[in-house]
Order: C-alpha cells, then sequence, then structure tokens
C-alpha cells in the first residue's frame, strides 16, 4: 500500500509540475516594455496605430516589419502578421541588446524548457504557444489555426 500511495503521490507531482509549465498568459509571452504588440492584433489596427513603420518583407504567408529599438534594452523588434483573413500578429523576434537581458527574461518569465530546448504552452483561450532562444534573442509564436506554425 504504501508503494501505491508513493506512486500516485510522485504521479500527481509530475502532472501538476508539467501543467504548471505549459500554461503561461498572454501578458508573460513578452516584455511588459512591448504591451502595446499584442498577438492576434489585425495587420489593420497595427498600421492605425504605427503608420512610421512599414513592412520589410511582404512574402505570400506573412507580412514582416522590421523595428529598430523600439524600447530601452531591445535593439529589435521582428513582427510577423499573417497575409491571410484579418492578418493576426502571430510571431515576435525579440532581440535584446545583451544576452545578460534575455537570459534575466527568459529564467523569470519561462522557466527551464518544458520541450527539449523551447518552451511549450498552453494559452487561457485554448490556443498554443512555443518558444524559443538563440543568442540575444527570443522567438515567441502563437500558433494560430491557418499561420505559420498554426496547427
Amino acid at each position: 500500500m504504501k508503494k501505491v500511495s508513493l506512486f500516485l503521490f510522485i504521479l500527481i507531482c509530475g502532472i501538476t509540475k508539467v501543467e504548471a509549465q505549459k500554461k503561461i498568459s498572454y501578458k508573460n509571452l513578452m516584455p511588459k516594455s512591448l504591451k502595446e504588440f499584442r498577438f492576434g492584433m489585425p495587420l489593420e489596427k497595427f498600421q492605425a496605430e504605427h503608420p512610421q513603420w512599414k513592412p520589410t518583407d511582404d512574402m505570400s504567408f506573412r507580412i514582416v516589419f522590421e523595428i529598430p529599438n523600439p524600447v530601452p534594452g531591445i535593439k529589435e523588434l521582428t513582427l510577423y502578421f499573417d497575409a491571410d483573413g484579418e492578418k493576426p500578429l502571430y510571431e515576435l523576434i525579440i532581440e535584446f541588446s545583451e544576452k545578460s537581458k534575455k537570459e534575466t527574461f527568459v529564467s523569470k518569465k519561462y522557466g527551464q524548457p518544458n520541450n527539449g530546448r523551447e518552451w511549450k504552452w498552453n494559452l487561457p483561450d485554448g490556443l498554443k504557444s512555443r518558444a524559443w532562444t538563440f543568442d540575444n534573442t527570443i522567438v515567441v509564436t502563437v500558433l494560430y489555426p491557418g499561420t505559420e506554425h498554426g496547427e
């Protein structure tokens, strides 16, 4: 009986820990200083709010904006909007000015990777999100159906 109880305790703790790692809110996906860039924001709304920024690349499946120095501590922000439908913002590539700033953000907001070398979460609205890092950069994407990474 003790072995069964111990097994169930370990199993429940393991499931709870995995589930806690997979849930995240939209506001915790990116630094607070970038809160004006909201996942799911339609391209039309973004362009109305930021007419000074023009697309740097217009591919058949996405529209790309590269914004140098959008806020202190971030060297460049790249936004990917889908090219179809309402054209939602589905991916952010955040290049920090220093690797230590990226590491601090990742440690505080994401914790340890839960999917190999990347993070994978279930969002409150039922969608999923993924993130991965390299150098000074974090790539964060929401898997909207019909988008590049969508399911």
